[in-house]
């Protein structure tokens, strides 16, 4: 490996991180293992690969979204300029409580997240006995949808205005108008892949898609991809 320049060598490992999950943006266990193993080479290599390493931070609950926050808030730095995509996945069995990832980020993040350009959202998918369970069960303060406190809207779009990618998947919404002015909070996207996202109610016409915001609503898009389950 020596005697290839470093150009190329930075090439190969670039190409090996491309291999993204095209839905959700996580990479494929072998292809983190692979990075890893690049990453304990040597130097030049550590360099390359731990950049792709840590592109892309998960957090799973609030906890690990306040560790974050906590982190950076001790640093007085925005995020890392290497970390390009956040993935926020939400509990496996279906549910969002009141106070989940997404409308905790505007809060935590206020100041901004000048390097992300991809954010993802990602509901794992449901096994047979946890869709069954949700007919059955009623969880005090849990959701069937994704929820929103009123503030979450003003304060997001600040927040979101450096995300360029956006990726739902199997996303459920109370109602269209919340789905439609969760994505007036992005002002440069360009490229949005909904999957399997979905809203119990039409509600009413958000005012971001009217006559009167001016045709601002998703003005620099130029990518829709929606997905349907099989």
């Amino acid at each position: 490996p020596h005697k290839l320049s470093l150009e190329l060598l930075d090439l190969i490992i670039d190409a090996l991180a491309d291999d993204r999950d095209p839905n959700t943006r996580a990479l494929p266990k072998d292809t983190h293992r692979a990075l890893t193993n690049c990453a304990l080479v040597c130097s030049k290599w550590n360099s390359r690969a731990k950049r792709h390493l840590e592109a892309a931070i998960t957090i799973k609950d609030v906890d690990s979204l306040t560790t974050l926050a906590a982190r950076m808030s001790a640093t007085s730095t925005v995020l890392y300029p290497h970390i390009i995509c956040l993935f926020l996945t939400f509990p496996s069995d279906g549910r969002y409580p009141p106070s989940n990832v997404l409308t905790l980020l505007p809060i935590l993040f206020r100041h901004g997240l000048s390097s992300i350009n991809e954010l993802s959202l990602h509901m794992p998918k449901l096994s047979s006995s946890q869709i069954q369970s949700n007919k059955t069960e009623q969880m005090t303060g849990f959701f069937p949808y994704l929820s929103f406190h009123p503030p979450f809207f003003r304060l997001a779009t600040p927040v979101f205005s450096t995300v360029r990618k956006l990726y739902m998947s199997r996303i459920t919404f109370n109602n269209f108008s919340d789905f439609a002015k969760l994505l007036n909070c992005f002002p440069r996207l360009e490229m949005l892949l909904c999957r399997e996202v979905q809203w119990l109610t039409l509600g009413a016409v958000p005012g971001c898609m009217t006559r009167r915001a001016g045709g601002t609503f998703l003005q620099n898009l130029n990518q829709l991809i929606v997905r349907t389950p099989p």
